[in-house]
This record gives structure tokens, sequence and C-alpha cells, in this order.
């Protein structure tokens, strides 16, 4: 059993690269049968060590890691893994890349991997009812 968070996002990538290469004997999928398929192997540990180099969450002694947090951090492990390949990408900007009405700073990993791509477009709902 893992004993800290980087071998634990370890353990997950492993699951999840093994659910890559067999679907429907993975322990994943046993786990959890209704997970999709994975098409990019999602690089877990160093989206975990990435987030937690400005987080600190390995860091807190009584607080887990949030939901979101995770959430960021594989969506962080899905982006690391498109960023050689990616040649457009849409966002819904509000609640998925920043707070509501917020932004994100010019030298965080998505702005440096989004410079990279050849085309970016983006959508907002702002005013909808």
């Amino acid at each position: 059993m893992p004993t800290n968070y980087g071998a634990t996002f370890r353990s997950f990538e492993a699951l999840v690269e093994e659910c890559r290469s067999t679907p429907a004997q993975s322990k994943l999928k046993q786990l959890v049968p209704s997970v999709g398929s994975f098409h990019t192997p999602l690089p877990l540990e160093a989206a975990f060590a990435l987030y937690d180099q400005k987080y600190h969450i390995s860091q807190r002694r009584h607080v887990t890691p949030s939901f979101n947090e995770i959430r960021h951090i594989l969506n962080l492990a899905q982006v690391m893994a498109l960023s050689k390949s990616l040649r457009m990408v849409t966002f819904d900007g509000d609640q998925t890349l920043y707070d509501d009405g917020g932004n994100f700073s010019a030298d965080s990993i998505l702005c440096v991997l989004l410079c990279k791509v050849n085309v970016l477009a983006g959508s907002s709902h702002s005013g909808w009812h």
C-alpha cells in the first residue's frame, strides 16, 4: 500500500496504464466497472509533483486533498500527456480554468502549455440564464 501521495499517484498511473493495455481484465475495471477508456497515458505522479510544488499538498498533516485538487491533478496529467501532440483545445473558462470572473497567471503551467498550441479557442456563456 502506498505510504505517500506520490506513491499513490504512481499506483493510479499503473492502474490506468494496465487498463489501457488490457481493459477487460484490468484491476481498475474490476474496481470501477463504469470506468471509461483511456486514450493516452496519464503521468499522474509527475502531475502531482508539479501541482505539489505550488500548493504543498504533501506538507499537510490533517487535511487530505480535496475533490477539486484531485480533479486538477487529473486534468494537469491529461494536459501533460497531450502537450506534445495537441493541435487545438477549447475551454469554458469560468470555473474550469480559473475562479468565476478570475484569470490565471502568465507563468502557470497551463498558460505555458497553452502557448505551445497552434490553435486556441475559448468559449464563454456570459450572461446566460
